[in-house]
């Protein structure tokens, strides 16, 4: 096979695999290129699954379809936020499953509890009382829960605008601008000669500026008229 014959399968191949190209399709492929970016490394913890944030994410994205940058920095907002409140869910799991543990392994505790509402109740005060974890958790729940919504209040603001003022199109507003109201006809008495209403004075002006000959009348002339 010739190159320029590979050249033409190649671009065959190239049109087959692009598959179709609606605008919502291109909008989410413009943002595949941050799909491993920053937000990712800013929001994984090294313990934790890269592919469950882009599962996340990319949830958030065929949801929400956003339609420039601005909404994709709110898109992540709400995910990173997301993210970090399963988190800390799953640390206040682990902090109470830590106390109860700590507790059930103290040789100096008088009693074994059996009932596991009282146990877990004895792992709540120890880890509000002495270790300050549990309250640290909740803080951070209810700055993250706030961001969460925060961003999602601005989304849907922009897009309320967006929706209730959407840009005009220029050629549209000239196809539908109305034609220029006629000229008024002119009247017969607005031709009116300007010459025939200049005094004398202003005449003899007039005929020395273009250097026009104004003979007065000879006398016979005069004695005949």
């Amino acid at each position: 096979m010739s190159s320029r014959n590979k050249r033409n399968q190649a671009r065959r191949n190239g049109s087959k695999a692009a598959g179709t190209k609606s605008p919502a399709g291109i909008k989410i492929s413009s943002l595949n290129a941050t799909k491993h970016g920053l937000t990712a490394k800013a929001h994984v913890l090294s313990n934790e699954s890269q592919e469950d944030f882009d599962y996340l994410r990319q949830q958030y994205i065929n949801r929400f379809l956003p339609q420039d940058s601005i909404e994709m920095d709110l898109i992540d907002d709400m995910v990173g936020a997301r993210w970090r409140l399963r988190r800390i869910a799953g640390l206040q799991s682990a902090q109470f499953e830590l106390q109860m543990s700590l507790g059930d392994a103290n040789p100096y505790r008088e009693y074994k509890l059996t009932d596991q509402p009282k146990r877990l109740a004895t792992a709540l005060g120890r880890a509000a009382n002495q270790d300050k974890t549990l309250e640290l958790l909740i803080r951070y729940e209810t700055t993250y829960s706030r961001m969460y919504d925060r961003a999602m209040k601005t989304l849907d603001r922009l897009r309320e605008e967006s929706v209730s003022s959407p840009e005009s199109d220029p050629e549209e507003e000239l196809r539908n601008e109305p034609p220029p109201p006629p000229e008024p006809a002119a009247k017969p008495q607005d031709f009116k000669n300007p010459i025939a209403e200049m005094q004398p004075e202003q005449l003899l002006q007039l005929a020395q500026e273009f250097k026009i000959d104004i003979q007065s009348p000879k006398p016979e002339e005069a004695d005949q008229n």
